[in-house]
């Protein structure tokens, strides 16, 4: 047998004790070194957890050099907030996904309703069809963005007008 040998250690169920461990740090509140806040509620995190799963908490984190700062998430409800922080430290998030009408209409549509404000869920052969028809709302085509710019813009003539006293 050689003097000089070398051993690969492997440790089984690495990442899911990861996982395990640092979602039992949060539940307990142990190391926890930032808040977050959202419509006046806050959910204390790991800066560690946060900085690996999200390059903007990584960029907002690294300019802080507070002990433990809160970061005030402007426009971000709390609901959304606490579904990011589950898959963020479980890896896994819930939808509950709901059939609903359309005001005026009887077309129904699936929406995620897991939050205050339902969010429509389309599948994935219709999401460029979708994207296209918004786009096209606010882009009518080059000939109509023409037509309406000389509508608008173009100064209506009353009158007659005569070109060779330019009146």
């Amino acid at each position: 047998m050689d003097d000089d040998q070398e051993f690969c250690l492997r440790w089984n169920k690495h990442q899911s004790t990861l996982v395990s461990v640092f979602d039992t740090l949060l539940e307990k509140g142990i190391h926890v070194d930032c808040t977050l806040a959202a419509e006046g509620q806050t959910l204390r995190a790991h800066k560690v957890v946060l900085s690996a799963c999200s390059p903007y908490f990584e960029s907002v984190l690294c300019q802080q050099y507070d002990k433990h700062p809160i970061i005030i998430l402007k426009d971000v409800n709390y609901a959304e907030l606490r579904a990011m922080m589950d898959y963020m430290y479980r890896g896994e998030s819930s939808l509950h996904i709901k059939k609903l009408s359309l005001p005026n209409s009887n077309v129904t549509i699936y929406c995620d309703v897991s939050t205050p404000s339902p969010r429509p869920f389309v599948t994935k052969p219709l999401r460029k069809q979708l994207f296209d028809s918004l786009h096209n709302l606010s882009h009518p085509g080059a000939n109509v963005t023409a037509r309406l710019v000389a509508e608008r813009l173009t100064p209506r003539v009353t009158g007659s007008w005569n070109a060779s006293t330019g009146s």
